[in-house]
């Protein structure tokens, strides 16, 4: 039986996924030449097994986002982009908290 931790694991990241889903939508009408670099963010993302293997593909977009010239693929990439960031800085003020915890 999963865990909590894994639960709420398993339903950020397929968010995640929803969220690449929808970028790739409208970059097949909008921005057709970023496509396979979704596609493949995308597939990162569902081989992801903890929030590191997350982490991991923020560059990825961070650089694809300076490609986007269409303002509804900006968007939605932008709020993957955020989503991702909260993570980190969550991640962060976790392993701070800890660190203090221990001293």
């Amino acid at each position: 039986m999963a865990s909590e931790a894994q639960w709420l694991f398993i339903t950020d990241k397929y968010s995640l996924v929803e969220y690449l889903d929808n970028a790739i939508v409208v970059a097949r009408f909008n921005q057709n030449e970023l496509m396979r670099e979704l596609i493949e963010i995308r597939c990162k993302m569902l081989e992801a097994k903890s929030y590191d293997d997350v982490l991991a593909i923020l560059d990825s977009l961070l650089k694809l986002n300076e490609k986007v010239i269409d303002d509804r693929l900006g968007e939605v990439l932008g709020g993957l982009i955020e989503q991702i960031s909260f993570y980190k800085d969550s991640r962060i003020d976790y392993k701070g908290k800890a660190d203090k915890a221990k001293s």
